[in-house]
């Protein structure tokens, strides 16, 4: 490992790597865990658990979230069958 990794770093180089890397990693903590929910849901469609996501998201503070979550309400029906419905492909 010490080949790759070069551990005769400076101080300087340290920090300046850190400062950029923060922001990152602060930013990935603060997601939206509607959005990751919404994300799996459609991912593995679970359609079973749209209804509950949609009332956590109608209930968030994000009002990007509460919009989506309304404008998907609007047309559940639809959205529910498109997460529960097996595609055959011929």
């Amino acid at each position: 490992m010490l080949k790759i990794y070069d551990p005769d770093i400076s101080a300087a180089t340290l920090s300046a790597i850190t400062d950029k890397v923060i922001p990152l990693v602060e930013e990935w903590q603060s997601r939206s865990l509607e959005a990751i929910q919404f994300k799996q849901i459609m991912e593995i469609k679970q359609g079973c658990c749209l209804q509950s996501w949609m009332e956590q998201a109608v209930a968030s503070e994000i009002a990007q979230i509460k919009s989506f979550a309304g404008r998907l309400r609007s047309d559940m029906e639809t959205v529910k069958n498109a997460l529960t419905t097996l595609i055959k492909i011929p």
